[in-house]
């Protein structure tokens, strides 16, 4: 991430447990929403084939900070279809491959789709979600097996069927590399002659000229680079930068020997919704979508789904930045972390959200709110870290 959120701590360690503990990363990432109440899931997940996409995740064009950085602002009028005049769909067969924490089965890290979920079930329409095998949600969409999928990264191609809501969330991808290497690179150009791992299914939307003199070294997934960035065979890889900032925090001092993550984001996606074209009141249910997605910021639900205290955003779209809390215990100072989510950036002092009231500046803020919390947010640990157990 563009270091507007989390500080990453880096240094080096065993080799033997970090990646084990990042296997885990993907699959043992336990957190709860308390809300998500209409989010059902069949799951399936199997191994992904060579040079499929990750459905759930990429773009094949580079999406910038500023133009994937507004959430549900209002689309550009499109003329109707025989879809849009039909009553809206309310129950939504989705499908998504696994893409911890992002998307997985029922009872893993899925975030994406626990957000989703709750967005749609606060607009009455209830979304169920199945894992497809690694590189089969692309498939399944254009055979109109499902309804659309609820974490897709956009491209032009597949908006030729698919209508997209505004981006909910912002994948902000970061080097990661061993605690003795140089992670301060601010473009993918400056790692000439490094070997840098990617996941084959991963739509990245990089350019040929960003990668010139670039090694690209490809594995099945986060967990497989992972092993293969400790074992020495790849310089670094591109990872998630929540996924990096969880790896830290549950993965302890031994990830702090071992590793080191760079604070600039190398490449910003949006993650969106998205919907067959032709689902009787798609473009509807993604209006309504996008204005849950808003409210789903102001009233605490985002900071309890990506476990975070504070989140930095500007969800009433007016171009000032908030930092909206978790909770009612802001603590005795302004936060000096937090985690950005869309929106304006902090070019100025920010207006603080606590219990969906917004105060201008921190003297603004009530004294019984100025207290230190009694405890963290509970973690969560990802499955990637069961890749450092091996180290």
């Amino acid at each position: 991430m563009t270091k507007r959120g989390w500080a990453w701590y880096g240094a080096a360690m065993p080799v033997r447990g970090l990646v084990k503990r990042v296997a885990l990363f993907a699959s043992c990432l336990q957190f709860s929403i308390g809300c998500a109440a209409g989010s059902s899931t069949a799951d399936t997940a199997q191994k992904a084939p060579a040079n499929s996409q990750h459905e759930s995740t990429p773009s094949s064009t580079p999406t910038s900070d500023s133009s994937a950085a507004k959430v549900a602002s209002p689309q550009q009028p499109e003329q109707q279809s025989a879809a849009d005049q039909q009553p809206i769909t309310r129950n939504l067969e989705l499908c998504s491959d696994v893409w911890s924490p992002y998307t997985d089965a029922q009872g893993k890290p899925r975030l994406a789709l626990d957000l989703v979920h709750e967005a749609l079930r606060r607009v009455g329409v209830t979304a169920a979600t199945r894992m497809t095998e690694p590189g089969g949600v692309l498939p399944a969409l254009q055979s109109h097996k499902y309804d659309g999928s609820a974490a897709l990264w956009k491209s032009p191609d597949r908006e030729q069927y698919l209508l997209y809501s505004e981006p909910y969330l912002q994948n902000r991808l970061v080097l990661l590399g061993r605690s003795d290497g140089n992670v301060g690179a601010q473009t993918l150009g400056e790692l000439k002659g490094q070997r840098l791992g990617l996941v084959t299914t991963y739509s990245y939307g990089l350019k040929a000229e960003d990668l010139k003199d670039v090694k690209l070294v490809y594995g099945s997934s986060e967990s497989e680079n992972l092993q293969k960035l400790l074992k020495g065979e790849i310089d670094y890889m591109l990872v998630e930068e929540l996924l990096v900032y969880h790896l830290f925090q549950s993965g302890g001092q031994k990830a702090k020997t071992l590793l080191k993550a760079g604070t600039k984001s190398l490449l910003t996606r949006g993650l969106y919704l998205a919907l067959q074209k032709d689902l009787p009141g798609a473009r509807e249910i993604l209006r309504l979508f996008n204005e849950q997605v808003r409210q789903l910021v102001l009233d605490g639900t985002y900071n309890r789904v990506l476990n975070v205290s504070w989140l930095g955003s500007d969800a009433d779209q007016d171009g000032q930045y908030e930092l909206v809390l978790s909770g009612t215990a802001a603590g005795t100072a302004p936060p000096e972390q937090h985690y950005q989510l869309f929106g304006a950036t902090a070019q100025s002092a920010p207006r603080f959200v606590i219990q969906g009231q917004t105060y201008q500046d921190w003297q603004s803020v009530p004294q019984q709110y100025k207290v230190s919390p009694q405890m963290a947010l509970p973690e969560f640990e990802p499955g990637i870290n069961l890749v450092l157990l091996d180290f």
